[in-house]
């Protein structure tokens, strides 16, 4: 238990309370403490030490006392850790004690003159913990004894507070402080000043309220303290600039030192060539890099501080330099120093000569000619290590994030809509760019060579559930189970469901060869973002068959003009006059796009036609006439089609 100072002292005539302590002494059976073990106060306890246990016993008390002699009314003593505990302060009304007030706490450095080390307030987060739980021990037993005195009530106008936590005591402090706690016949007595007893619960609690805050101020100052100065208001150096005080006081955890030190700041070396060199265990250029600082370092022992600087722990750092024998000392857990010379990549190198910053490279330059010339008060010639400014956690080359489009050569990426009312699709020997589609309009449109754009819808099967067919596909119709269907979409959920696409080569490539690259990229993407697949598979379904009955009616070879109309404000009248079949073919099958039978072809016929249709060419019934007329039919069957399917993976 550390040695620290009590809340006061003072030295009337005769016995006198003594600082909080508590010590550990047998309890006889007859509850009486023996001649000799008996618990003293004043300065008689405090020169016998009364109580106090020799040997083993009084090493178990945690305090440090000090000869009778050096005990005064404006004497330092000693402080405990329940030092925070002062009962005559705040609002409590006393009498007065005879120099009373008298005594400074010290807040800084105290040495301990018996056991030669010093306390001083926390400076490690394992203190502050530490720290924290004598506190929380202490406000347990205050809130025990309290809870203790207001069911047994108050009867006493004044109590010690040895009578009001002397129960607690016994109870929470002897449970869990390791000092109280030595074996099951032993018992804590503490002793303090005598206090009202005060029967408000106001008075406890904000007793209570204020030892809380307070140790979080302090928790919060430690936390400053430890990450030194704020990286938030940290100007970056650069070639030229003075080193700051702050820098140079800066407190820096090593590991390695060969005096055995654990915290350095730079100032220790101010009179020598300082080489900061940032790296890491996974980078072979440091490791190499590392080897020659080394030796350098031995080699200009007088004149050259090196400091390797790394964000990583000392687990990690301190077996890796004993494995290589360095005799560097290593700064672990470091970001303060990469924040006055930000850089991306590592190793990167900082000399430090006469207070400026005479130097920023990489390891090239760790030479001894080069050290030689600069402790000699020469400057070389450096070439500075060439930064480029960009964020690593975001995109490259988006916004300027590393250089501009000029630095692309390839890239694939799928990113949300364009803001605005348009989509498309772009393909040219090198790029392809689909604009503000749909899944289903980019697998289709990539998929034209297996699936006819104009049957793209009655050969696509979507087996998907309803939330995520809503995902991929925004056709105002949708065909499900061999029926047609209004797929209600909102403008906004189309919005925030369509995607745009663009791969991009470094050189010329067959369109084909992008096409096919682009089936594998997408569908890898949605893999991962949806869980869906794709693929082209034959199907049995129910078709829609055109034959050829015979070969009269049909074009006349031996017309040369030819034309195609079609009223556009109802599609109710189409007219192909001499016009190839594949025409009316592809028409057919656009105007029927919503049908759930696929259109099949088996007419074998490559010529020209002349039909006329007085009706909507999805009037089949209408449509069937016509084709009877110029000698063609259409008929009902099943048929095995090559079909396009969207599915989810995990069926």
């Amino acid at each position: 238990m550390p040695c620290s100072s009590p809340p006061s002292v003072t030295l009337p005539s005769g016995p006198i309370p003594i600082c909080p302590a508590y010590t550990s002494v047998k309890s006889p059976k007859g509850g009486t403490l023996v001649k000799g073990k008996r618990l003293h106060s004043g300065r008689k306890a405090y020169t016998d030490r009364s109580g106090i246990a020799d040997g083993s016993d009084r090493d178990a008390t945690g305090g440090c006392f000090g000869s009778a002699s050096e005990l005064s009314a404006n004497s330092e003593p000693p402080r405990f850790a329940l030092d925070l505990f002062q009962p005559n302060q705040g609002t409590t009304k006393s009498k007065p004690r005879p120099n009373q007030g008298t005594t400074k706490l010290r807040s800084d450095l105290q040495e301990c003159p018996e056991r030669g080390w010093s306390v001083a307030r926390p400076s490690t987060t394992w203190d502050w913990f530490e720290y924290g739980m004598a506190i929380v021990r202490l406000l347990l037993g205050c809130a025990s004894a309290f809870s203790r005195s207001v069911v047994e009530g108050f009867p006493k106008p004044r109590r010690t507070l040895v009578e009001a936590l002397s129960k607690d005591c016994r109870t929470s402090l002897e449970q869990q402080s390791n000092t109280c706690r030595r074996n099951f016949e032993e018992s804590c007595v503490w002793t303090h000043a005598m206090a009202p007893a005060r029967s408000g619960l106001g008075l406890a609690l904000g007793l209570t309220l204020v030892l809380i805050l307070g140790m979080g101020t302090g928790v919060h100052a430690q936390t400053n303290i430890q990450n030194g100065t704020l990286t938030d208001n940290v100007r970056p150096l650069q070639i030229g600039d003075t080193i700051p005080g702050a820098l140079w006081n800066q407190p820096l955890q090593v590991v390695n030192h060969p005096e055995g030190k654990e915290v350095i700041t730079l100032n220790e070396y101010r009179g020598k060539l300082v080489i900061l060199d940032f790296w890491a265990t996974w980078c072979v250029p440091c490791i190499k890099s590392l080897q020659k600082l080394d030796t350098l370092q031995k080699r200009f022992v007088k004149d050259l501080f090196v400091i390797p600087t790394t964000y990583e722990k000392a687990e990690k750092v301190r077996p890796f330099f004993r494995e290589r024998k360095w005799s560097l000392p290593a700064a672990i857990s470091e970001t303060i120093l990469k924040s006055y010379f930000p850089h991306q990549s590592i190793p990167h190198q900082v000399w430090i000569k006469g207070g400026k910053v005479i130097a920023i490279v990489g390891p090239e330059y760790a030479d001894s000619t080069y050290v030689a010339r600069v402790l000699q008060g020469d400057t070389p010639d450096f070439e500075s290590k060439t930064e480029v400014a960009f964020d690593k956690s975001k995109p490259l080359l988006i916004d300027g994030n590393g250089g501009g489009h000029e630095n692309l050569l390839y890239h694939s990426i799928v990113t949300k809509a364009i803001d605005a009312n348009i989509s498309g699709i772009f393909n040219d020997e090198k790029s392809l760019l689909i604009y503000n589609s749909d899944i289903v309009g980019m697998f289709t449109y990539l998929y034209r060579d297996d699936i006819r754009w104009s049957a793209r819808f009655n050969r696509l099967r979507l087996e998907l559930d309803d939330s995520m067919l809503n995902r991929v596909y925004l056709y105002k119709k949708i065909i499900k189970q061999d029926s047609v269907w209004d797929n209600m979409v909102t403008d906004a959920y189309r919005q925030d469901n369509l995607y745009c696409y663009n791969l991009v080569f470094p050189n010329e490539v067959s369109k084909a060869e992008i096409i096919e690259f682009a089936k594998k990229d997408l569908s890898d993407f949605f893999e991962r973002y949806l869980n869906i697949g794709v693929k082209v598979e034959n199907r049995l379904a129910k078709c829609l068959v055109l034959k050829r009955i015979h070969g009269d009616n049909l074009a006349d070879r031996n017309q040369t003009d030819s034309s195609f109309y079609k009223n556009d404000s109802n599609n109710a009248y189409f007219r192909f006059h001499n016009k190839p079949y594949s025409l009316f073919l592809n028409v057919f099958e656009e105007q029927n796009k919503y049908t759930p039978y696929p259109i099949i072809d088996s007419t074998d016929y490559t010529g020209n036609i002349d039909m006329e249709f007085n009706c909507r060419l999805d009037d089949l019934a209408a449509v069937k006439k016509e084709l009877n007329r110029r000698g063609f039919d259409m008929v009902e069957e099943e048929r095995t089609v090559k079909m396009l399917i969207l599915y989810h993976l995990n069926n």
